[in-house]
């Protein structure tokens, strides 16, 4: 025996085990970065719509009829957005995606020029341009649940997607001043170049340190690598290599994930467009203080949104397992979300209702890491397809909540537009009653490829 091999510490070395490297959950701040970067050109265009208007002699009409053109295209290409994920990969799409933004958010603050060139006129030309932008952006989400779906065990991804989720809350919390101050300092255009600059920065990042899968980057040690293999299993049947799109468009727990999600995503967007006008022309606050108030809820919301996932992920690890440990965070989020849009609907104190309704934001946003997890382990290996058509559903209610929720105000009343609120936010959580994550497919379960599998 050598001196060494009789040293006690050098045995203890030898003995102690590799602990696995973290550079999954760098791979989520990326996609978190990522998100925010797109936070932060869609904040753009609607901080900078007043300048706009008043440039070009918009009416509001007209300026709607732009914001809505890139909701139908982010809409409409949910879907083939995620496929795309799903065939040539998330770093590929995403990263492609990501420099196509910055190519759209330029060219936005030369619309003026760009008009006289193609001679659409301005309303046309920023039409079809942001209409496109929102084909480009739609794979954004659908692209990242497939990346977390190779890069994280299955009792992770109600965190990772979380995170990357969380890009969402700070990018609506932190740029709308950050592109008032632009705007107001330099110019409507500014913003713009700015936004597609970061863009460019994130692409750039992105494209040096993604990879597709764990065992193709060089940073993953063996213990992370077997961490991420021992939480995805693989497949039972070689033979049968993912469930065909036909087969899960027949499943009847991703429909009922999609009509739940469809549902928060009604909630969801009775906060992000009604919020503010809400107590500024309802309870009566001044717009700078509304402005404030507004903020808030995204405060929450950055803590929530991970903290939903994490909550969700650490229930399934126990006694609860797959099903009841993803269906808890959704459904204890979005009844009590429900029963607090009730009470903040009839608080007389605005401050305490403006509390109460922040808080309901948040805990909305709360359920959106078990979602996602919880499309992925559905999916199998189709996790960008049924991102996309859960997200489809997600934006359709956002479609719809904007108009109804004025709607049922002026016939019966802010109070009972709230209550439908509600109730749809409860319908979300008794829909995951019947929503089973871990059921097999055909009998046979058709989860993420292994490591091995993959490569």
């Amino acid at each position: 025996m050598s001196w060494q091999d009789g040293n006690p510490t050098a045995m203890f070395q030898k003995s102690s085990p590799e602990i696995p490297s973290r550079v999954r959950w760098r791979v989520g701040v990326l996609l978190a970065a990522s998100a925010l970067v797109a936070m932060f050109q869609r904040v753009s265009i609607s901080v900078s719509g007043d300048s706009i208007m008043q440039e070009f002699e918009f009416s509001q009409t007209k300026m709607g009829a732009v914001f809505s053109a890139f909701v139908l295209g982010y809409t409409l290409f949910q879907v083939p957005g995620g496929m795309l994920a799903d065939r040539w990969g998330t770093k590929k799409v995403l990263g492609w995606a990501m420099v196509s933004w910055s190519l759209f958010t330029f060219l936005t603050g030369f619309i003026g020029q760009i008009s006289v060139m193609t001679g659409l006129g301005v309303l046309n030309a920023l039409i079809a341009l942001r209409f496109v932008f929102g084909i480009f952006q739609a794979p954004l989400f659908p692209a990242s649940t497939r990346l977390v779906s190779n890069w994280f065990p299955t009792r992770e991804r109600g965190s990772g997607n979380a995170l990357a989720l969380t890009g969402v809350s700070l990018g609506s919390l932190l740029m709308p001043p950050i592109v008032s101050w632009i705007v107001q300092s330099w110019s409507w255009q500014g913003s713009f170049y700015l936004a597609a600059s970061l863009s460019l920065l994130v692409a750039a990042v992105w494209a040096h340190y993604v990879r597709d899968y764990p065992s193709d980057h060089h940073a993953v040690n063996p213990a992370e690598r077997n961490l991420i293999e021992e939480g995805t299993q693989p497949n039972l049947d070689l033979d049968v290599d993912s469930p065909s799109l036909w087969s899960q468009l027949r499943s009847g727990d991703l429909w009922r994930l999609v009509v739940s999600y469809t549902l928060q995503g009604y909630v969801g967007y009775v906060f992000i467009f009604w919020f503010y006008l809400y107590l500024v022309q309802v309870r009566k606050v001044g717009q700078a203080e509304g402005a404030w108030l507004t903020t808030v809820p995204w405060i929450l919301a950055s803590v929530t949104t991970f903290g939903g996932g994490y909550v969700s992920d650490q229930l399934i690890k126990g006694r609860l397992a797959v099903d009841w440990g993803r269906r808890s965070v959704p459904m204890g989020c979005q009844i009590s979300a429900g029963l607090l849009l009730v009470a903040g609907a009839r608080v007389e104190n605005t401050y305490l209702a403006a509390a109460i309704l922040a808080l309901c934001t948040a805990l909305v946003l709360g359920a959106e890491g078990a979602y996602w997890a919880s499309a992925n382990q559905i999916s199998g290996r189709n996790a960008g397809f049924t991102g996309g058509l859960m997200n489809t559903g997600g934006n359709f209610g956002g479609v719809i909540s904007p108009t109804l929720t004025p709607l049922i105000a002026e016939h019966f009343g802010w109070i009972h537009a709230l209550d439908f609120a509600a109730l749809t936010a409860v319908a979300a959580a008794l829909l995951w009653l019947w929503i089973s994550p871990s059921k097999e497919v055909k009998g046979k379960l058709i989860p993420t490829p292994s490591i091995q599998e993959a490569t």
